[in-house]
């Protein structure tokens, strides 16, 4: 059902009901909640995990490459540096700087006081951003380890909000911050200036709405952002920043991503993951399979496949085209 309010159309899904999506296979072997990332090349799935372990993947055979050890803690994300000669991986309070090809650590960041929970590295790889239960986002330098700026999110006096999700714009210009503050649950978008941390926008979740999840499209034209309270997929035109389009799946959402041609964005509710239309706000495909909570979701480079992790301990690919 679409409801218009103005020149708003809100899509209103109550439910997932639809057949299953063509699962190329399974990644087995964690002990806990999963969260995957494709290398920039395409080949290689990373899976963070709870159980204090990375597992790297060959796409094209299924099999296990090399196991991460050593984090000392459940890795709650891991993320490529745009040339893919970089894992960071956030476990409790540190930053871990893999070498992927090696399986070795290059260095660890110390700084938060409390669980990292989102991390990202700018397009060209030179800035790396963090956020978490401290309520700050850190912006590295990964080449040296160095720290650039800490960004506090405060609420002017009231509750202070978790980060759970950060993203860059594709120049590298501006970065998104989602938020929630974990008790009333109420969440914020903000979009910073990475350079010097200057918080350039504010704009409130929907009521009881933590945002767990932001991302920009590839051309830079849009910014989505995901409530997990409510499933609420918001996207903003960049240029002005109002509302061009909002939906509700009905369900929990915990993640989502655009894919690279910029035409779906892909999103993890509940047991399912559900492809829409950007344009339209419609439903495209629901892909089902998962056993428990679907935690996080990415596109392969060429938009082809995307994969899934999350609390059944598996990580799934899925043929898109």
């Amino acid at each position: 059902m679409i409801r218009a309010i103005g020149a708003l159309a809100i899509l209103i899904v109550p439910s997932f009901a639809g057949a299953d999506g063509p699962e190329v296979r399974t990644f087995e072997g964690h002990t806990g909640t999963v969260r995957p990332a494709f290398a920039p090349d395409g080949k290689t799935v990373a899976t963070a995990s709870d159980d204090q372990t990375i597992k790297l993947w060959d796409v094209a055979t299924g099999k296990p490459l090399k196991s991460l050890t050593g984090h000392g803690a459940g890795v709650w994300r891991a993320a490529y540096a745009p040339d893919g000669k970089v894992l960071a991986a956030v476990a409790d309070r540190r930053v871990f700087l893999w070498d992927p090809a090696a399986g070795e650590k290059r260095r660890v960041l110390d700084g938060h006081t409390d669980t990292i929970r989102a991390v990202a590295f700018s397009p060209d790889g030179k800035v790396l951003a963090t956020g978490g239960d401290d309520e700050s986002v850190r912006f590295w330098d990964p080449a040296t380890g160095g720290l650039k700026r800490t960004l506090k999110i405060e609420r002017g006096g009231e509750l202070s909000e978790t980060v759970w999700s950060v993203a860059f714009a594709p120049d590298g210009k501006l970065a998104a911050v989602g938020s929630g503050d974990g008790i009333g649950g109420d969440g914020h978008v903000r979009v910073v200036d990475p350079s010097d941390g200057t918080v350039r926008q504010t704009f409130a979740g929907p009521e009881g709405g933590q945002i767990w999840a932001v991302a920009f499209s590839p051309d830079g034209k849009l910014l989505a952002s995901g409530s997990i309270g409510n499933g609420r997929v918001t996207i903003r035109a960049t240029d002005t920043w109002k509302v061009v389009r909002e939906w509700s799946a009905g369900g929990v959402l915990r993640a989502l991503a655009f894919s690279p041609d910029g035409k779906v964005v892909a999103t993890a509710i509940d047991r399912d993951i559900v492809l829409w239309d950007v344009a339209t706000g419609g439903k495209r495909r629901t892909l089902t399979g998962h056993g428990n909570w679907v935690m996080q979701v990415a596109f392969s480079p060429d938009g082809k496949l995307l994969v899934s992790g999350g609390s059944d301990r598996t990580a799934r690919l899925w043929r898109l085209n």
